[in-house]
């Protein structure tokens, strides 16, 4: 409170008139308050203009006023009475109970005014002292860089990290102190001014650490510190004794460039061999030294390594492994475990072999994944079945049977990330022992023989070279977003022939006849062994072998197999000196939470959940309570506006979750409600249909899998209520006769609140016929996938359900294709000559089959090599041709002349990064020799053109031999972003961007096109930044890999710019004519037909998009392409409008970098900009008016 002192002074209680003062204020009642500003009490100087209050003047009649106005008197000063907290109390701006009320707290009010305790007045600060005190830190700053770099020059260092990297242990001193020799380092890196940004303190980190290990070694070790980049001949003896860079990137202009950087580590120890620490980054300092010392120990005394083993017991009817425990004895020290009983294995064991498991549970689990964090390895071999003799059949053959072997296939390999195949695999090139009695061999599928073309070791250190055999193996296959969730990678090391199929367990003896081929399991390649590697090198790997066979007794010896040689490879490969090295760094994950129940789970994800809405909600519930004294009117609001927006979000959150099942559609397209053409085909005239959903109670489902369930109960209600002669019924599986209904139970696998379960599922649509004829169409949903396009399957088989022939009526598909192998140049150099057999891949394009499959297409392999084709093909799918295709390419044409459909995907080469020494990479363009530009579709006028495509709009491409993990910017990654505005028949309709991994150009000879009467159309284009390389041998140089931003053209610029897009993906149509191979040239080869009816042809210029791995990459759906094009070939535009109301991510084209770096600047200020706008504008239009009071009016008041 303020006393108004004379002469004239600012209203700051704003009255709108004045009169003068006529005395002092003898008493406190009569007193002038003026509000003293408190912003930490919404008390401002500004508002108390606000208050209403009357004038003090005479009252009407003459009579005198209610209070004497006080008068001022010489002498009189300003008085401040801070009176602490709360010094005014229900004070608000135009409220009367201010008039009403005394302004003062009743403590506050009982002091005479001149001994109220003060609150102390805000500091103010002039723009002056805040210049003065910004220069100052500036001047700080500049000092403490410049001593930092004195302190660099003098080589003192000083370390800033959180980890001391450089601190001894007494043990490690104790270490050094002994050693037998001298040690030399020489640590070979890039400087540190030229290195990424990422990697720029790795030298200094470094140095601290070998610095640090030089002073406790008592001048028995030394180091030095070599940059082979100033000396080119040092660089080529670093590269003979296998030391070489590594590449990385950087990111320069708002890009990423790719370059070569040095960071690795040598051990000279005495007269012992060297060794190696490469690829040197900022994580690994924290154990460098521990690393250093245990290759120290590798070298000077070679450790055994110790392994955990686990076998069944003889008595549980599995077969024994005494012959695999000597063999690991004799190179290992072997640690006898009961894992399946305990769950535990040894802390100091470095490989763990487990042999026929039979227990998964959640420690089991646990415990493995522990083992594998800490840098060990496992190996897993078992299957769910047991083979064992019965007796001879009445034929006199040899008889077996198969009994459980307890095998948890399902929870074991889901927790790694695989995902086992129901039944066992049986191949037609299988081991081929002599029956009893008879000198004749005799051919058993369930004794699965891979022979050395179907391995690739290339990932280990050795190659088995020979047969290994699987008896009734479990076979698997990669489960690509759980390995991505594991972040996990796997590779495919041994496999079936393409003359395999899946057979179902017998229920009793059978012999080997019993069991022929499936037509439509034929062609696919199935995993037996596969190697399951972190993303991070130092944790642990997986070895899943489909049977334990090659480690059985019996078999581990016997001749003719290389099952020896693959237990020396695998102890070679995961027991080696590096790996035990790293071992001994004692590198350990995070301490695990105690197991939970699933109450207590949820318990505390709700506290952790809840905990700050929750202090939020407290300390505004506070706030509320302090200031209701204050005006309950706005803290009434404040409420009222919370109750409002609360509702709103809820009325918002039920909107949008019962909109769909009400029939309202609110999307901007109409995804949620049924396509007009589905409704067509629904309503149309025919026999009266029932759609049947026989899907297992949603308590039973995994939580993933309900709400897909719950959508299609929605689909299906609403087309059973837009179509009359469509009735709806649901069939509980419990109380069904499953094999009846053609409906089969399977299992899946789902990890829910950390815990991996296994259900038994049934989950199916069946769609019958009420008149009692023809066969029911089911339509499985046995996958996450399977329910993506669910209007599509069920539009299709509705009209399927009323044609003469539903089976006829299903589209055959035709896929020809070939596994990928090595070019002969490889073959001859790195195998044929050393006397090892060639390794080829797996069925790289199973995937894309099943995905036609999963779509209820009908899907025939055929073999390229000598193909059959179906009669009632309806379009023929051929993936990557390769020399010789001339059988193959007779029989397409043929196709294609009559009428057929072709959709041809092929590439030059498979562009694939190549190890040089111990870290080098390089990629190199492996040739895949496909020939279609010679034969056929080159004379016709479509060329694959046969040269490397770059674009600057790429995807990175994920290489192992990258440190830190990172994915180099690869431009052979050709990216194409899609408009998303195809339409009719387009088989580009309703897709996202598309990745063209290693892809071609395509070039269309109009005239030659027109002369056969061919008309041509481009689909999908690069982006007008693309470039082509005329490759003919060696690795890629490295400014081919740099674009037209980050290397300008030259003149002698090897890499050709192209002047416009060029197309990846041509739809060509109208008669096509025949292919005769015995022509001489390739026009003659050209057979016209006369009168024929118009084919069609996809030609894609790219075949690895169709492959396992690339297949449904993070953020391309090429599965959904490829199911597209089928459709679009065969179905038309009536099908595919419903397959292209998919949600749809439609990504941008080329952006400049400088481009890119603008709107990046423009998303990031752009708040801060809006927020200090708005703070202008309201400074603007308060007219000047702050919380401050004015200069004039801060005086300081004395007690």
């Amino acid at each position: 409170m303020r006393a108004r002192r004379s002469g004239p002074a600012p209203d700051r209680v704003g009255l709108p008139g004045r009169v003068p003062l006529r005395r002092a204020p003898a008493r406190h009642r009569r007193a002038a308050l003026v509000p003293v500003e408190r912003p930490d009490r919404r008390v401002h100087s500004h508002r108390a203009r606000l208050v209403r209050a009357r004038r003090l003047g005479r009252r009407a009649g003459g009579r005198r006023p209610r209070r004497t106005r006080p008068r001022a008197r010489a002498g009189h000063l300003d008085r401040r009475d801070a009176l602490g907290p709360a010094a005014l109390r229900s004070l608000r701006a135009r409220r009367r109970r201010a008039l009403r009320a005394a302004l003062l707290r009743g403590l506050q009010r009982g002091h005479p005014r001149a001994r109220r305790p003060r609150g102390a007045e805000a500091p103010h600060v002039s723009a002056r002292e805040r210049i003065a005190i910004l220069l100052a830190a500036l001047v700080l700053a500049a000092c403490a860089g410049y001593a930092a770099r004195i302190a660099g020059h003098t080589g003192i260092r000083a370390e800033w990290r959180r980890t001391k990297i450089a601190a001894i242990a007494p043990e490690t001193a104790e270490r050094l102190a002994h050693l037998q020799g001298d040690v030399l380092l020489s640590y070979f890196a890039t400087p540190a001014r030229e290195m990424p940004a990422h990697l720029a303190r790795v030298e200094e980190g470094v140095v601290l650490v070998l610095e640090a290990l030089k002073r406790a070694s008592d001048g028995r070790l030394d180091y030095q510190v070599v940059h082979p980049a100033d000396d080119p001949e040092l660089e080529g003896w670093l590269d003979a004794v296998g030391i070489a860079p590594f590449r990385t990137r950087r990111v320069e202009r708002d890009g990423y460039v790719e370059e070569e950087v040095w960071s690795t580590l040598q051990i000279a120890y005495g007269a012992r061999p060297t060794a190696t620490v490469s690829a040197i980054a900022e994580e690994h300092l924290p154990r460098l030294q521990s690393l250093i010392l245990a290759r120290l120990d590798q070298l000077e005394a070679p450790r055994a390594p110790v392994i955990a083993l686990d076998v069944p017991h003889a008595a549980d009817g599995a077969g024994t492994f005494d012959e695999l425990t000597a063999l690991l004895r004799a190179r290992a020290d072997v640690r006898i475990v009961d894992f399946d009983a305990e769950a535990t294995l040894p802390d100091d064991a470095d490989l763990f072999f487990w042999m026929e498991p039979r227990s998964a549970t959640p420690a089991h689990l646990l415990a493995l994944r522990e083992f594998t964090e800490r840098g060990r390895s496992v190996v897993l071999a078992g299957s769910r079945l047991r083979l064992e003799p019965a007796g001879v059949s009445a034929e006199g053959r040899a008889a077996w049977r198969t009994a459980p072997s307890g095998y948890p296939a399902e929870v074991l390999l889901g927790s790694i990330g695989l995902r086992p195949l129901a039944g066992f695999a049986l191949d037609g090139f299988c081991a081929s022992p002599r029956s009893e009695g008879t000198e004749a061999p005799v051919l058993e599928p369930f004794r699965v023989r891979c022979i050395a073309p179907n391995q690739d070791f290339r990932s280990m250190r050795g190659q088995p070279n020979a047969s290994l055999l699987f008896e009734v193996p479990t076979v698997f296959e990669p489960d690509g977003a759980r390995l991505a969730a594991l972040g996990r990678r796997a590779t495919v090391l041994a496999t079936t022939s393409n003359r395999s199929w899946l057979g179902a367990p017998p229920t009793g003896p059978f012999t080997a006849d019993d069991f022929p081929p499936v037509a439509e399991d034929l062609g696919a390649k199935r995993a037996l062994a596969v190697l399951v590697e972190g993303d991070d090198p130092a944790r642990g790997a997986f070895v899943v072998l489909a049977a334990s066979t090659p480690f059985a007794d019996g078999q581990l010896a016997r001749s003719g197999f290389a099952h020896r040689k693959l237990a020396g490879i695998l102890l070679d490969t995961l027991a080696s000196d590096e790996r035990l090295a790293l071992n001994r760094t004692a590198l350990t994950a995070a301490e695990p939470l105690a197991q939970l129940g699933r109450g207590e789970r949820a318990l505390w994800r709700a506290f952790a959940c809840g905990l700050v809405p929750l202090l939020l909600a407290a300390i505004a519930g506070a706030r509320s309570a302090r200031g209701r004294t204050r005006g309950a009117a706005r803290d009434g609001a404040w409420w009222h506006v919370a109750l409002l927006g609360s509702g709103a979000a809820l009325f918002a959150g039920a909107l949008g979750a019962f909109a769909p099942r009400a029939g309202f559609d609110l999307t901007r397209d109409g995804r949620n409600a049924l396509a007009p053409e589905t409704l067509d085909i629904a309503r149309a005239p025919g026999p009266p249909l029932a759609i049947e959903l026989v899907f297992s109670p949603e308590d039973r489902l995994p939580p993933e899998l309900r709400p897909l369930v719950r959508r299609a109960r929605d689909l299906t209600a609403r087309l059973a209520r837009a179509a009359p002669g469509i009735e709806l019924r649901s069939i509980a599986p419990d109380t069904a006769d499953l094999p009846a209904l053609g409906v089969r139970p399977f299992q899946m696998t789902s990890t829910f609140d950390e815990v991996t379960t296994v259900r038994t599922l049934v989950s199916a649509i069946r769609i019958v016929r009420q008149d009692g004829r023809g066969l029911p169409d089911n339509l499985p949903c046995e996958s996450l996938a399977s329910f993506e396009d669910l209007e599509f399957r069920l539009a299709r088989a509705l009209r399927r359900a009323r044609a003469p022939e539903p089976e006829a009526a299903r589209i055959h598909v035709a896929v020809a294709c070939d596994v990928p192998r090595l070019s002969p140049a490889e073959s001859l150099l790195e195998y044929t000559q050393l006397g090892l057999f060639a390794p080829t891949q797996g069925d790289v394009y199973g995937a894309a089959r099943a995905a036609l499959a999963r779509d209820d297409f009908r899907v025939t392999f055929v073999d390229p090599t000598a193909p059959v084709l179906p009669a009632d093909t309806d379009v023929i799918v051929w993936l990557q041709p390769r020399r010789s295709i001339t059988p193959m390419l007779e029989v397409a044409a043929g196709f294609l002349a009559r009428g057929g459909a072709l959709i041809l995907a092929a590439q030059h080469f498979d562009i694939i990064p190549r190890q040089f020494g111990e870290s080098r990479a390089a990629f190199w363009p492996q040739p895949q020799f496909a020939d279609v530009e010679r034969h056929y579709f080159g004379p016709l006028g479509v060329e694959l053109v046969r040269e490397v495509l770059c674009d600057e709009l790429s995807a990175p491409l994920a290489v192992d031999t990258i440190a830190t993990g990172e994915a180099p910017p690869s431009p052979f990654q050709i990216r194409a972003a899609l408009s998303g505005t195809a339409a009719g028949a387009d088989p580009t309709r309703g897709l996202g961007d598309l990745l063209f991994p290693a892809g071609n150009r395509l070039r269309l000879d109009t005239e030659r096109l027109a002369a056969h009467g061919l008309r041509a159309r481009p689909l999908v284009f690069t982006s007008g930044r693309a470039w082509t390389y005329d490759w003919r041998g060696g690795v890629l140089p490295a400014e081919v890999l740099q674009g037209r931003g980050a290397l300008p053209p030259a003149p002698d610029d090897a890499r050709r710019f192209l002047p416009e897009p060029a197309p990846l993906v041509v739809l060509v149509e109208g008669r096509f004519p025949a292919f005769d191979p015995e022509a001489e040239e390739p026009q003659l080869a050209l057979v016209p037909q006369v009168g024929g009816a118009e084919g069609k042809l996809l030609f894609i210029g790219s075949s690895q998009m169709f492959r396992g791995t690339t297949l449904a990459a993070d953020g391309f759906r090429h599965d959904q392409f490829l199911v597209n094009a089928v459709t679009a070939l065969t179905l038309g535009e009536e099908y595919l409008a419903i397959l292209a109301r998919r949600p749809v991510s439609v990504g941008l084209g080329y952006v400049a970098p400088e481009t890119r770096l603008a709107w990046r600047t423009v998303v990031i200020g752009a708040a801060p900009l809006l927020l200090l706008l708005a703070g202008l504008l309201f400074r603007i239009l308060s007219g000047g008016r702050g919380s401050r009071a004015p200069r004039a009016a801060r005086v300081r008041g004395g007690p």
